[in-house]
């Protein structure tokens, strides 16, 4: 009896649909009645009625309601950036990288642990033993002298 019941339902409604049937014996229901109710408890298609009665809607049409608005395919977001940012963040990255190299020293390493150390100042000033004062000096000096470097090297280009 259970490899029929497996064979109409899902096999892990079969023991819910065996314990109904003895249920309805056991309380003098016929099984003809507990098989009828079990079946249209248990009806395998019975989750995707809301999906038959629902009309799908179009990711390439506008809404109904604006049809000249973006469609829904237009206004998903995108799992992947664009190859061609990319690229261009790796050119900015290397035009940035040969202007910090014609700096001084002393403007670099602040920059470098400022930046790609993501050091506090406090902290810097302690790493080169320099006053608090000197550090926010380079710093502030070091970040003028890359901004005029970049705008010279680079004119027309936006680096904020």
């Amino acid at each position: 009896m259970q490899r029929n019941v497996q064979n109409i339902f899902r096999p892990h409604q079969a023991d819910s649909l065996l314990t109904t049937w003895t249920l309805a014996g056991l309380s003098g229901q016929s099984f003809r009645t507990a098989h009828t109710n079990a079946r249209t408890q248990y009806h395998p298609n019975e989750d995707f009625g809301d999906l038959r009665r629902r009309r799908p809607e179009s990711l390439d049409e506008p809404p109904a309601n604006d049809p000249h608005g973006p469609t829904k395919a237009a206004t998903l977001p995108a799992k992947d950036r664009p190859p061609l940012d990319g690229i261009l963040e790796r050119e900015r990255g290397s035009r940035l990288a040969e202007c910090v190299s014609g700096l001084p020293v002393y403007y670099r390493e602040v920059l470098s642990l400022r930046f790609e150390e993501e050091m506090k100042l406090e902290d810097i000033a302690v790493v080169l033993d320099a006053p608090l004062s000197t550090v926010k000096t380079r710093l502030r000096r070091g970040l003028d002298s890359l901004r005029v470097s970049l705008e010279s090297n680079y004119p027309g280009e936006r680096w904020t």
